[in-house]
């Protein structure tokens, strides 16, 4: 709650909640137009990175941590030409993950070999080797999460709040195949198991009027769209049992 605070006061509020996957009560917070919270958040924090007077360093790689005793005093980074030795009181590690790096992700997780990611492409694990290479620990690290809806050609990922306001999934077969609603592992190993791996994610113009992130889609070609659910399956590629299965699944849920 002081967090949602705190971006009330930087002029970032997300007064939206909805429900979604996982969860028993509205508590993802979002933009006020539905907006993805992402480059929201990012936006604001740049203004207020302008305001305050921060220094970025932008193009340099930090390359190593710098140790007194068992202590971070600096760090170590490289830019186009320069070579930079940087002393600090203290030394915050905010580099993320690996999910751009198949090489560390197959070293722990076999079966995720090829895996698209949404993350940045400078998500590499340095950070993570850096600190080991000064005897940090680490734990959890095979405990890597799979998104049930990320367009594959374009590694966008379709907002938690499309399901959460009631979109469905169906498969090749124009069937639904579970709960949209539980928890992202669970909902991503029900795509795996279904024909080719993938699903599709159905919803309405009252869903697309009420939630901004889904012109994204549209504008970046990933969505197909008809009047009637006839038109939708052919779009789709149904025919046939796929097309009358597709017809019926809408009827349902």
């Amino acid at each position: 709650a002081a967090c949602i605070d705190w971006l009330d006061s930087i002029d970032a509020p997300l007064p939206k909640l909805s429900f979604s996957g996982g969860a028993t009560n509205s508590r993802i917070h979002a933009p006020e137009d539905g907006s993805g919270v992402g480059a929201y958040l990012v936006t604001a924090f740049l203004k207020q990175i302008d305001a305050l007077g921060i220094n970025v360093m932008y193009n340099t790689t930090a390359t190593s941590i710098i140790m007194d005793g068992d202590k971070a005093v600096g760090i170590m980074a490289e830019g186009d030409d320069t070579v930079y030795t940087i002393n600090a009181e203290a030394v915050i590690l905010t580099t993320g993950g690996f999910g751009a790096n198949n090489d560390m992700i197959v070293s722990f997780r076999e079966d995720l070999d090829g895996t698209v990611t949404t993350n940045t492409p400078a998500a590499t694990g340095d950070g993570i080797i850096m600190a080991q290479a000064v005897g940090a620990d680490t734990r959890d690290l095979e405990q890597i999460q799979l998104h049930p809806t990320v367009e594959q050609a374009t590694s966008m990922l379709i907002t938690e709040g499309v399901r959460g306001d009631g979109a469905i999934l169906v498969n090749q077969e124009g069937k639904r195949f579970t709960n949209e609603l539980l928890t992202r592992d669970a909902v991503s190993a029900a795509e795996l198991e279904q024909p080719g791996c993938y699903a599709y994610i159905i919803f309405d113009q009252n869903l697309r009027d009420n939630l901004k992130a889904i012109q994204k889609y549209v504008d970046t070609n990933i969505t197909v769209q008809a009047d009637t659910i006839e038109g939708l399956a052919a779009e789709m590629g149904y025919e046939g049992e796929a097309a009358a299965n597709f017809a019926a699944t809408v009827e349902d849920w």
